[in-house]
């Protein structure tokens, strides 16, 4: 048994038979994300994985086990809505970085494991057996394009009727979702949106390269990741550019990519207010949620990012071979000039925040398993993004916990503090309603009812570099 999963199985032993265990965490002050307020001086309690009640004090049973809440705050769990976690070599060492970073929930947008072994440690995460975030939704292989054999990630449907088929399977096996990509052809995914609403399954992900974010909206996908596409939509040169485009000699999904790159950099120079205006209010109309993915966006876009990223105290908790890996990974997608680069961000931040303004869901998610992103840590970078782009602490907040929520029909148990509510919970030392950095400073984390103090967390951390350096001691 990897040592990760016997800490794991110590904490949830010290855990066990607490279902009758009554918390309170007293005078302590809640916030409430759907408002933007603080409720000051409350006394919550929670059994099980419920929050039991909520008080001034008055409700405090005389056997309860004492949080004392004063000068600290309350905050429903986070949520990284895109992620790649769901990977076997991965889950001992993400989880506890989840947890100890106060992210109880994700969205995975790709898995290598049969989806039957997904559902059961569903299961087993929901029951309380496996400590980790709560897997809100996750799908199987992505699908892709042109037609080839599949990989472990990837399916790529012959034509429209394996993609049909492929749908059908997928939904018969339990995805939540299916997940478009770049390379789709139309007709293609066509067939796949109209195959999802026969099942109803939703389609999430990207925007393919031959199609565009408007168009995506119109056909009922659910979520667009990484603002793909929305440059160019919103250029007001965007006939030009989707002409050549259009004219471009054949390329690989690589080549693709770093094409699509150097057109977002000419899309870049010239925002259109009136095209945006346009293509936020159909998104707002169709419910077209947006996951930006800004921190991605960041280290993609920034090449003296490597640097600065290998120095980062966080890189301790992943293993040199790792790292190497991931700085090969990214120099090899970067592009453009410095200039160009910086304008591409700066124009992706204006979009978030524009819409934002127009009424467009926005979710927080990270693309965790991209070069240099951290399981939990990235998630507060990219909250700590939103407000750059203009987002007030309680707005970026949202994102992470009752806009995720909502995504997931879950808003009923999830996403906010209140009585009968899943106890997904975050103590925090400071107001994070004041300085959205403050969700980095966690006394506590409440995940699925089971209490983990700051000693517990670190306990968590240490593990994890503990095993990372005996990782790093065995390689040649």
């Amino acid at each position: 048994m990897p040592k990760q999963w016997i800490l794991l199985f110590f904490v949830l032993v010290s855990a066990a038979g607490s279902a009758q265990i009554i918390y309170a965490i007293k005078d302590v002050t809640i916030v409430d994300v759907e408002r933007g307020t603080l409720l000051k001086k409350k006394s919550v309690l929670v059994q099980g994985n419920k929050i039991l009640s909520i008080g001034n004090g008055n409700n405090i049973p005389i056997n309860a086990v004492l949080l004392n809440g004063n000068g600290k705050y309350l905050l429903p769990g986070l949520w990284d809505m895109h992620t790649h976690t769901l990977r076997k070599a991965r889950l001992s060492n993400f989880f506890p970085l989840f947890v100890a970073n106060g992210v109880t929930g994700i969205r995975d947008m790709a898995s290598d494991m049969p989806l039957p072994e997904i559902r059961q440690l569903q299961k087993d995460i929901d029951a309380g057996t496996v400590l980790g975030p709560r897997l809100g939704c996750y799908t199987g292989r992505i699908f892709d394009g042109p037609p080839q054999p599949d990989t472990l990630l990837f399916t790529y449907p012959a034509d429209t009727t394996a993609a049909r088929k492929k749908v059908q399977s997928h939904a018969a096996q339990g995805a939540s979702f299916i997940k478009v990509y770049n390379m789709l052809s139309p007709d293609i995914y066509f067939a796949i949106a109209d195959e999802c609403k026969k099942n109803n399954i939703p389609f999430e992900g990207h925007v393919p390269f031959a199609l565009t974010a408007s168009t995506a909206s119109r056909s009922g996908q659910r979520s667009i990741e990484h603002l793909s596409d929305l440059l160019i939509s919103v250029s007001a040169d965007e006939d030009v550019i989707r002409k050549q485009l259009a004219g471009a000699t054949p390329m690989n999904a690589i080549q693709s990519s770093k094409k699509r790159m150097e057109v977002n950099f000419d899309a870049a120079k010239n925002y259109s207010p009136a095209k945006a205006t346009a293509l936020f209010t159909l998104f707002a109309r169709n419910e077209t949620w947006q996951c930006p993915t800004l921190i991605n966006l960041q280290i993609t876009s920034t090449r003296g990012y490597i640097p600065l990223l290998m120095s980062d105290a966080r890189i301790k908790y992943f293993s040199k071979a790792l790292q190497e890996n991931w700085k090969r990974s990214l120099g090899s997608r970067l592009t453009g000039d410095s200039l160009q680069r910086a304008l591409f961000f700066r124009q992706s931040l204006r979009l978030v925040l524009e819409m934002k303004k127009a009424g467009v869901p926005l979710l927080a998610g990270t693309d965790l398993s991209s070069s240099f992103q951290m399981p939990g840590f990235s998630l507060h970078d990219e909250l700590a993004l939103m407000v750059e782009a203009g987002l007030s602490p309680p707005e970026a907040l949202q994102t992470a916990t009752i806009n995720p929520a909502r995504f997931l029909h879950l808003e009923h148990a999830l996403g906010s503090i209140a009585t009968g509510k899943l106890a997904d919970l975050l103590l925090l030392d400071a107001n994070p309603l004041e300085d959205i950095t403050n969700v980095k400073k966690i006394a506590a984390v409440f995940v699925n009812g089971r209490l983990l103090q700051r000693g517990d967390l670190d306990a968590l951390l240490q593990q994890v570099a503990t095993e990372v350096q005996q990782m790093n001691a065995a390689q040649p």
